[in-house]
């Protein structure tokens, strides 16, 4: 006896071509352009693996029907390094730092605080 599957894609129903399917009994192989795929009855354990999609590992228990759902992996960082200059830092230095104005006014005694 064999047993007949499609392999398709979870949200578009796009059926997945060139999945590799191994399972527990040495059986290899890999789905078709329409996503299909066929396997002697004889296995126990089936596992999915293409790139663009989560790997899957199915007990023949958990097969009902002729259909399988993949989902696309999800695609994120685990770490971003951002390189830069820190631009407020010298902004605020330029900001605090006195005028030509105040240093003359300090110089003769008007004012006696001046920020630096």
């Amino acid at each position: 006896m064999t047993v007949r599957t499609v392999l398709i894609v979870a949200d578009t129903k796009v059926p997945v071509r060139n999945v590799q399917v191994f399972s527990n009994d040495n059986q290899q192989m890999r789905t078709a352009w329409n996503g299909r795929f066929t396997l002697s009855d004889s296995f126990s354990r089936i596992n999915l693996r293409h790139p663009h999609y989560e790997q899957r590992y199915l007990l023949k228990s958990e097969l009902h029907g002729d259909t399988i759902y993949l989902l696309p992996k999800a695609n994120a960082l685990g770490e971003v390094v951002i390189w830069g200059e820190r631009r407020f830092d010298n902004r605020m230095k330029d900001i605090l730092k006195p005028s030509p104005q105040q240093i003359e006014r300090h110089k003769s005694g008007i004012c006696s605080v001046i920020l630096y």
